[in-house]
C-alpha cells in the first residue's frame, strides 16, 4: 500500500492532567496548531507520545481527537508485545480515522526471532486496511536491516520508522529494494533526509515546526549549508530535552514554555527537578536567541 504521508510529521505529545487522564481539548489544540504550522502528517503515540500500554478506548480517543481539529493523514504508532494486542489496537485506530498504523517490534523481557516477527506482520496485514510500517524504535530490541527488508520484501509492511540506532537507520536508507523510511533519530534528522529518508516522525517537529520544515526544504533545494545550521539549532536544544528518566517531563515542559501546555508527564515520568526545569528553560531561550540573530 502507498503511505499516504512523506515530508514532516510532528509526532504529539499527549496532553495529560496529573492524574495521567488525556486533556482531549488540548490535544485538539494541539493537532490544529501543528496542522495550521503546514507539517505534512502528524503521529500519535510516537516515542514521547506515552501511549505505550494505551487501552484501545485511549487509542481511539486520541485518534479522534486529532482527527476531529485535522485534516493531515495521521500515524497511529503502537507499542504492542502481543498480536492480538497488535491487532486489536491497529484495528482502534483504523476505526478512528487513522491513515497508517506503526507497529513496534515486542520488546518485553524478550524479543521474538525473524521467523515470529514474520508471522506477527502476517497476521495483522491480514486485518488491517490502511498502510502497515514497522516501528523500529525500541533500542534494546532493534530489529536488523536483513529482517526489515525480508518483512518489506514480503509485502508485509510498507515501510520502516526508523528511530533508534545510527548505523540501522543507514542500513535501512541503503537497503535494495528501496522502501520507505522516515528517520525518527531526533539528532540526525538533517541526516536522514539527506540520504533520502522519505520523511521524518519527530518529536522536535511538534515543538519546532517551522524549524524542521525549513530543514527539510532546505535539504530539498540542496541548501546543505542552511539545512546544517537549523540541524545545530536543533541538536543543541535537543541535548537539554534528552534524558535517561526525564524525557517526557522535559520536553512537556519546553512546549509549556513555548505557549502551548500540555500538562504532566504520565506517572512515574512525572517528576522534573527544579534544575531541569531551569536546563530547559535555558535552551529554548538560546534556540530562540539563535533564530533571531
Amino acid at each position: 500500500m502507498d503511505i499516504p504521508f512523506e515530508g514532516v510529521v510532528a509526532a504529539l505529545m499527549t496532553p495529560m492532567d496529573r492524574d495521567g487522564v488525556i486533556l482531549a481539548s488540548e490535544l485538539r489544540d494541539e493537532a490544529a496548531f501543528l496542522t495550521e504550522s503546514g507539517v505534512d502528517g502528524l503521529c500519535i503515540g510516537g516515542p514521547l507520545g506515552e501511549l505505550s500500554g494505551a487501552s484501545t478506548a485511549e487509542v481511539e480517543a486520541v485518534c479522534s481527537a486529532a482527527r476531529s481539529e485535522s485534516d493531515l493523514p495521521i500515524a497511529v504508532n503502537l507499542f504492542v508485545d502481543l498480536t492480538a494486542e497488535a491487532i486489536d489496537s491497529a484495528r482502534a485506530a483504523e476505526a478512528s480515522g487513522a491513515a497508517a498504523v506503526l507497529i513496534s517490534q515486542p520488546h518485553y523481557l524478550f524479543q521474538p526471532g525473524e521467523s515470529g516477527l514474520i508471522r506477527q506482520f502476517s497476521d495483522i496485514r491480514n486485518v488491517v486496511g490502511i498502510p502497515l510500517l514497522l516501528s523500529n524504535t525500541v533500542p534494546s530490541a532493534l530489529v536488523p536491516a536483513s529482517t526489515v527488508r525480508k518483512l518489506y520484501e514480503r509485502s508485509l509492511i510498507d515501510g520502516v520508522y526508523q528511530g533508534t540506532d545510527p548505523h540501522a537507520l543507514a542500513d535501512v536508507l541503503c537497503a535494495t529494494p528501496r522502501m520507505p523510511v522516515f528517520a525518527g533519530i531526533e539528532d540526525l534528522l538533517y541526516v536522514g533526509l539527506a540520504l533520502g529518508a522519505r520523511g521524518i516522525i519527530s518529536t522536535l517537529a511538534a515543538i519546532f515546526p517551522h524549524e524542521c520544515l525549513a530543514m527539510r526544504f532546505a535539504v530539498a533545494e540542496d541548501d546543505h549549508e542552511t539545512a546544517r545550521l537549523i540541524h545545530a539549532r536543533l541538536l543543541k536544544v535537543w541535548r537539554k530535552l534528552d534524558h535517561p528518566s526525564e524525557s517526557f517531563a522535559r520536553s512537556k515542559h519546553a512546549l509549556s514554555v513555548r505557549g502551548r501546555p500540555v500538562g504532566f508527564a504520565r506517572h512515574p515520568y512525572q517528576y522534573l527537578s527544579p534544575e531541569s526545569a531551569t536546563d530547559v528553560e535555558q535552551g529554548i531561550a538560546e534556540f530562540t536567541e539563535a533564530a533571531s540573530s
